[in-house]
């Protein structure tokens, strides 16, 4: 038994020393060297944005609702569908005939009072030089005066009566601003139409507004635009254009259904957007949650029917891969490992 035993002692030292060196070989090439020593190239992970797009159409700067302030018959009118206003802003004209007649009664009345004026004055005047005298009563006296106050009045109120008569005859030539376009004509001649009835509907089409619905998260990236804002048009004869816009109203009021902020961007009416109806495109860049990063696509593996990527060190970690990044080279990836500014090992280089 002794001798058994130093025999296999003998046997282990000298098998030992031969052992040795395989182990460290396998030990070498089982652990991963670190990316400085192998040569690999290192890339950063890059934070990811997202980018979304809102449609809205295009509508009328301004619009307003014409209205007549007075009941008469409609002798005329300027400006049908699609028209612009003239230069001279008349939209239409009423019949103004019992108005005008009203007005002559009204002048026909001034000139009899400032008759009677004239004439109570000069009996005041005569009184008075007779009361002075005791040769008439001063009751007498006081009725004249009392008379020329009120035919004073009276006049005064003819004067008013004469203002307002002339200022209603102004309305019988319903305006309307230079330069509108016509959307809507609700009168034709001839038409008897009454004191607050709609006469048509104008807007203004030199500045076109594109109304959006902004999320939160939109609004700021909005907010964060110094300069005018590219918009897509895409429905055009000759292929998709891209305009510029400028931030117009934007409502201090926030929709509860749809967590919506509203707001209007302001567009100059000039081709390709000449007028309402137009679809456009807001296209922004959004930023991603921040465990979803922009890897080169070839700092990104496919085994087992899994996507990896490889960390500095050697050690592997699974992502999901979210599709293109912002070039056709990269791709976005999402762990909750990762985050922007972690380092992988490029395999490729």
């Amino acid at each position: 038994m002794q001798r058994s035993a130093h025999r296999h002692c003998a046997l282990l030292v000298r098998i030992v020393p031969l052992l040795c060196p395989l182990l460290c070989l396998y030990l070498a090439l089982a652990t991963p060297a670190p990316a400085q020593e192998s040569g690999q190239k290192l890339v950063v992970a890059q934070p990811s944005t997202r980018e979304a797009s809102l449609t809205a159409f295009t509508r009328a700067g301004t619009v307003m609702t014409l209205v007549s302030e007075v009941a008469g018959k409609v002798i005329s009118v300027n400006a049908d569908i699609g028209d612009t206003i003239d230069e001279n802003g008349v939209f239409a004209r009423l019949d103004d005939t019992f108005t005008r007649l009203e007005l002559n009664k009204v002048l026909v009345q001034q000139d009899k009072l400032r008759s009677n004026i004239a004439y109570d004055a000069k009996e005041v005047s005569r009184y008075q030089s007779l009361v002075k005298r005791d040769s008439a009563a001063q009751s007498q006296l006081d009725k004249l005066e009392l008379d020329l106050a009120l035919a004073k009045h009276e006049f005064a109120s003819m004067q008013v009566e004469e203002e307002r008569l002339r200022e209603k005859l102004e309305r019988f030539i319903v305006t309307a601003p230079p330069h509108w376009a016509v959307m809507e004509r609700y009168i034709e001649p001839g038409e008897w139409i009454n004191t607050g009835e709609k006469l048509a509907e104008l807007g203004d089409f030199r500045v076109l507004i594109a109304p959006f619905g902004l999320s939160p998260e939109e609004f700021d990236w909005l907010k964060r635009q110094k300069e005018l804002i590219p918009l897509l048009v895409p429905d055009l004869p000759g292929g998709p254009q891209t305009v510029q816009a400028s931030v117009g109203r934007i409502s201090p009021g926030f929709n509860p259904e749809t967590r919506k902020i509203h707001v209007e961007l302001e567009i100059p009416a000039k081709p390709p957007l000449t007028r309402g109806g137009q679809r456009v495109e807001l296209a922004m860049r959004l930023p991603d949650a921040p465990s979803t990063v922009i890897l080169p696509k070839s700092a990104v593996t496919y085994r087992y029917e899994e996507y990896w990527v490889t960390r500095p060190d050697g050690s592997e970690l699974k992502v999901v891969l979210l599709g293109k990044g912002h070039s056709a080279d990269t791709v976005r990836v999402t762990s909750p490992d990762i985050q922007p500014g972690d380092e992988f090992l490029h395999p490729e280089s």
